[in-house]
């Protein structure tokens, strides 16, 4: 499977004044998924999730996103329909949050329907990871960042 980290998850074009944060991409079970975000924090911009599917079966997907603070709501789209090796991907036209955010996938049949976490990318305020939230902080596993 391949896919390149040039590829924009966010469609279309965005307002020159908003600040993209550079794409982050991992491998899930059974493929990639990136976020991308654009906007300062605590002004109008984009979440954008893209997962492209690494194996020969269909399959129905939710994608989404989380944040570490407690103010943000985790958001899941509607099921869609991912084909082999295909990509589906949606955009979330929200106020930027400070702090951490991630992108989620979930199998909407099998393997428990779990939710299956992306990388972390931050903002440049957010200094120490180790106190993200969800069960991810000190002692957890390391997750992946990107800060801009």
């Amino acid at each position: 499977m391949t896919f390149s980290a040039a590829s924009a998850v966010l469609g279309g074009s965005a307002a020159a004044e908003s600040v993209p944060r550079k794409q982050m991409c991992s491998t899930v079970r059974d493929g990639l998924v990136c976020i991308s975000v654009t906007g300062r924090p605590g002004e109008k911009g984009l979440v954008g999730v893209r997962y492209q599917r690494g194996d020969d079966s269909t399959g129905r997907v939710r994608i989404g996103w989380q944040g570490n603070r407690a103010d943000v709501p985790t958001r899941l789209s509607e099921e869609m329909k991912v084909s082999p090796n295909g990509t589906v991907a949606r955009n979330w036209r929200i106020t930027v949050p400070r702090g951490c955010v991630r992108a989620l996938v979930q199998e909407a049949a099998g393997a428990g329907m779990a939710v299956r976490p992306g990388p972390w990318q931050c903002d440049k305020q957010q200094l120490q990871l180790s106190d993200l939230s969800r069960g991810e902080g000190a002692g957890g596993p390391a997750p992946a960042t990107g800060r801009i």
